[in-house]
């Protein structure tokens, strides 16, 4: 009587498949939770820069910012791919000495692998208005 030896590669390539598909799905996600929080240290700085200029020089007319000394302090300190959207606020006139100036920086980020989010990353700095000194 002969007896038969069962090869058990079909379920070692089907084990193998299925760890590899688990691990990389956790390494790629936590490489993207690693930039989206690199992301938003970022966006924190960019907005100190900008609220630091804001505070010396407030601008002429509130809300978004697409050009001028906030915009560039701002957009200075970001990479070179990302399209902020900066956002000047003042509690009443921005006079000197008495009015709070608020900057905030943002933009949408797109994840790096199919784990990761769709989200909206933002920082913001407020500070009293100095004047031009």
């Amino acid at each position: 009587m002969r007896r038969t030896v069962q090869s058990d590669t079909g379920t070692t390539a089907v084990e193998l498949a299925l760890v590899i598909t688990v691990l990389m799905t956790v390494a790629l996600g936590a490489g993207d939770f690693g930039l989206w929080v690199f992301q938003r240290s970022e966006a924190a700085q960019a907005a100190r820069e900008a609220s630091r200029v804001a505070m010396i020089q407030p601008p002429a007319t509130m809300g978004l910012q697409s050009s001028g000394p906030i915009y560039d302090a701002a957009r200075a300190e970001l990479d070179t791919g990302l399209t902020p959207v900066v956002s000047v606020s003042c509690t009443n006139t921005c006079a000197p000495g008495f009015d709070t100036v608020t900057v905030t920086v943002g933009w949408d980020r797109s994840p790096l692998t199919m784990v990761g989010v769709f989200d909206h990353v933002d920082g913001a700095s407020s500070r009293t208005v100095v004047g031009t000194p």
